[in-house]
């Protein structure tokens, strides 16, 4: 019969530890700066990242051609237990101002250097970025550092003087705060709106102490949580690859990290495309391409490598619709594979287990409530990872670059 999970994180497959093709590449990334792997099919590849960041005490980047690639390797890498730090370009598909960037990917942006500029033991472990997110600069780490802002119930604050400092900094003074780089003077109410911040913060005065900290809502204008004390960043974005007075980020990464290229090719492709754009992204590609051959790098792709081989596939021999999911399931599993098929939901979940119920059963099937981008056969280890989607034939196409 099939078991049901209803956890979404930390998808396992087994002694995947014990694999000889993961400790081979570890051995030879020991030996050798570059370590191609290949063999690899759709999130398998952020199945052995996975394996290696929870090994390895060292910092990993991983470099993706687009964003919708990189936002689908961060997806994956936490159905397989890793926490990894999405690091956007400026400009996605989100709330976009008249300089092409977003709100959103900007302040993911000043958190990113935020953590990288500060102490080591809150530096990203695990970071995703498409290849223009590493293009683009981010504020020195000098200005970060004066632009922090320390409050605390008690203190005395100059309204005026805060006011004109943010407004020389570039935040725009509103009646009321709604959206990142605003600020607002009311009588004894201050509301600012970091851009580095998830919620604005209202400081509320006494002459000129500090009576209370809060963050609150920006659309209700409600109270969300009270503070004693807060250190705000009030950096904002410093502009494009060609407009800007920043630095580039791969001056700020840590030294001692490896590098991880997912499909080297298309990277290869897209660092073309860049190149052709201005003279500002030839020199940042260059500056990309330097850390890249002064670190450790693994480069994962999908096509067979010089390397290791892992041997993953694709499960398209298993798309044969939901009436024939049981028996391709259970002509899976009939040697000892474990299949695990993955739900978007919970219902959906109840209604595929009810399906192979109805069919008798098959053993060695687990279904869990979680997602993966593109699912995929592992032989080595007899286990299969499949969508309940690909199984009824309802695969989209594979996201790429607007």
């Amino acid at each position: 019969m099939a078991s049901k999970e209803t956890a979404s994180a930390g998808i396992a497959l087994g002694a995947l530890d014990e694999l000889r093709e993961l400790a081979a590449l570890e051995r030879r990334l020991g030996a050798v700066p570059v370590v191609a792997a290949g063999g690899l099919w759709g999130a398998a590849q952020a199945l052995v990242l996975a394996a290696l960041s929870r090994r390895a005490r060292v910092p990993w980047i991983a470099l993706t051609s687009t964003e919708p690639e990189a936002e689908a390797l961060c997806e994956d890498l936490a159905a397989f237990g890793a926490e990894a730090l999405a690091f956007p370009a400026r400009e996605t598909q989100g709330k976009q101002r008249l300089d092409g960037s977003d709100l959103d990917a900007v302040r993911a942006r000043l958190e990113v250097a935020k953590r990288l500029a500060g102490p080591a033991e809150r530096r990203p472990k695990l970071l995703v970025a498409s290849l223009l997110a590493l293009l683009q600069p981010l504020p020195k780490p000098d200005e970060l550092r004066a632009s922090t802002l320390t409050l605390a119930v008690g203190d005395q604050l100059s309204p005026e003087q805060l006011l004109k400092r943010l407004v020389d900094a570039g935040y725009e003074r509103q009646p009321l705060v709604e959206k990142p780089g605003e600020i607002s003077l009311r009588g004894d109410i201050f509301d600012l709106f970091p851009f580095a911040n998830d919620l604005p913060v209202r400081i509320e005065l006494f002459d000129d102490a500090i009576e209370s900290l809060r963050t609150f809502d920006p659309a209700e204008q409600r109270s969300v949580d009270k503070l004693e004390r807060v250190a705000l960043c009030l950096a904002r974005d410093v502009g494009g690859v060609e407009d800007s007075s920043g630095v580039s980020p791969v001056l700020l990464l840590p030294h001692g990290a490896v590098f991880v290229e997912i499909e080297p090719l298309r990277l290869e492709d897209r660092g073309h495309g860049l190149s052709i754009q201005s003279a500002s992204h030839q020199r940042e590609l260059g500056l990309l391409r330097q850390a890249l051959d002064s670190r450790r790098r693994v480069q994962l792709q999908s096509l067979p490598a010089k390397d290791i081989n892992f041997d993953t596939r694709s499960v398209q021999a298993l798309s044969g619709g939901i009436r024939q999911a049981p028996e391709l399931l259970r002509a899976t599993t009939a040697d000892g594979t474990r299949v695990v098929v993955l739900c978007r939901t919970e219902a959906e979940q109840h209604r595929f287990i009810s399906v192979l119920d109805e069919a008798g059963g098959v053993e060695g099937v687990d279904t869990r409530v979680g997602h993966v981008s593109r699912c995929f056969r592992f032989p080595a280890r007899k286990t299969v990872v499949v969508s309940h989607h690909e199984l009824v034939g309802l695969v989209g196409a594979r996201r790429v670059a607007p």
